[in-house]
């Protein structure tokens, strides 16, 4: 029994040992980008961009404000990465994919032509609810054409008015494309989903993560 005892110690002194070592990561308040507003929803953008979620007042807008937590309704923002982990030179996103209600959390294919990003259920100027009256989230998709500028946004078919879609994340082929929703037939409140992405730009059908 002492040499299972003895051994355990070694092992656990080691263990401790090599943690105190390695430097496996820094968690560094970044003290030029947070306001007292919501920031968060980091996406990389390219090598050295990246695109969040904000509700940070902004004087070229009108700064409507959401009633749940009386800040302005949030917004995607770009800016650049420095090599030691600050983002520099602020600015919105893209005034197309940016609306009057809430936009976050965006996620790039690999070759930066196209995004995916959550928003209220707002798309061609309309505002739609449910039976309810709540307005829910849904996943639009948005293509960069030749000059530089993002347009052609899709309201993806698994949206539904019923209920949310949103929280998009692609796979590290692109061939998948994960969200979180609240629809029909879960297993919880809200689950992960995914669909496949095809060849021709079309979507699978939604494939719960859950439990089979």
């Amino acid at each position: 029994m002492k040499k299972y005892i003895v051994c355990i110690a070694t092992l656990f002194v080691s263990f401790i040992a090599l943690s105190q070592t390695v430097d496996r990561y820094e968690i560094k308040h970044l003290s030029d980008i947070n306001t007292k507003y919501s920031d968060f929803g980091v996406a990389y953008y390219g090598d050295d961009q990246v695109v969040f979620a904000s509700s940070r007042k902004v004087r070229s807008l009108r700064n409507r404000t959401w009633a749940n937590n009386s800040q302005p309704f949030l917004n995607l923002y770009q800016g650049n990465r420095t090599e030691n982990g600050e983002i520099l030179d602020i600015e919105l996103f893209s005034s197309k994919i940016n609306t009057k209600y809430h936009e976050s959390n965006a996620v790039f294919a690999a070759d930066l032509k196209t995004v995916y990003f959550t928003r209220n259920n707002y798309f061609d100027r309309k505002y739609k609810k449910d039976e309810d009256g709540m307005n829910n989230l849904k996943l639009y998709r948005a293509h960069i054409n030749e000059k530089g500028l993002w347009g052609d946004i899709e309201d993806l078919y698994f949206n539904n008015d019923s209920y949310s879609v949103g929280h998009p994340s692609l796979s590290s082929d692109g061939k998948m494309l994960y969200f979180i929703s609240d629809m029909p037939g879960g297993l919880g409140k809200t689950d992960i989903y995914y669909v496949h992405l095809l060849e021709d730009g079309t979507y699978g059908e939604p494939i719960n993560a859950g439990p089979t």
